[in-house]
C-alpha cells in the first residue's frame, strides 16, 4: 500500500478499501484487462444527474482510480486528479484536450472527455502518459450511481 491511504482516507475509510480488497479472488482482479477499450455503446452527451462528491470520493479509491491519480511520485504517469504544474485540475481539462490538433476523441466538453477518458481510455492518448496502462473495464463496473458521484467528486477537485 502507498502513501495515497494514509494521504486521502481515514481510518473508517481505509478499513472499507481493506475489507472490499479481501472480497476480490485472482478471477476478479485478471478481468481487469488492461487493452483497448472494447467497442461499448455509451452516449458521451448522457445526462449525469448531481452525485454525492464524499461518495465520489470512496468510490475513485475503491474502483482503483486513485492509485494512479492520486500520487504522481508513485506512478508518474496519469494525470493527477489536482493541478499539476501549469495544468488545471483533471476536470477542466477537457476543453484543452478536446482543443489539441491531434485530439482524435469525440468529446465536445470537459464532462464528456472525462467521460470518453473512462469509459473510451484508448479514444486518445496525451503525450508523455501512459497510454496502454487505464483499464478498459469501467463501463461494466460502474454503476450509474458511482460514476454520477466520482463525476461529481471531481468538480470539487482543485
Amino acid at each position: 500500500m502507498t502513501s495515497i491511504g494514509a494521504k486521502y482516507l481515514s481510518e473508517e475509510e481505509l478499513a472499507d478499501v481493506v475489507a472490499f480488497l479481501l472480497t476480490l479472488d485472482s478471477d476478479t482482479v485478471l478481468e481487469a484487462d488492461i487493452k483497448p477499450t472494447p467497442e461499448v455503446e455509451v452516449d458521451l452527451g448522457m445526462a449525469v444527474v448531481e452525485g454525492n462528491a464524499t461518495r465520489g470520493r470512496l468510490a475513485a479509491i475503491t474502483n482503483c482510480c486513485a492509485a494512479c491519480h492520486m500520487d504522481e511520485e508513485f506512478t508518474g504517469y496519469a494525470p493527477l486528479f489536482t493541478s499539476s504544474g501549469d495544468l488545471p485540475p483533471i476536470w477542466e481539462r477537457g476543453e484543452m484536450r478536446i482543443a489539441d490538433p491531434g485530439y482524435t476523441g469525440q468529446a465536445a466538453n470537459n464532462q464528456e472527455y472525462i467521460l470518453e477518458s473512462i469509459f473510451f481510455p484508448a479514444a486518445y492518448f496525451v503525450s508523455g502518459e501512459w497510454s496502454d496502462r487505464m483499464p478498459n473495464t469501467y463501463h461494466a463496473q460502474l454503476s450509474d450511481e458511482e460514476l454520477a458521484d466520482i463525476l461529481t467528486w471531481l468538480e470539487t477537485i482543485e
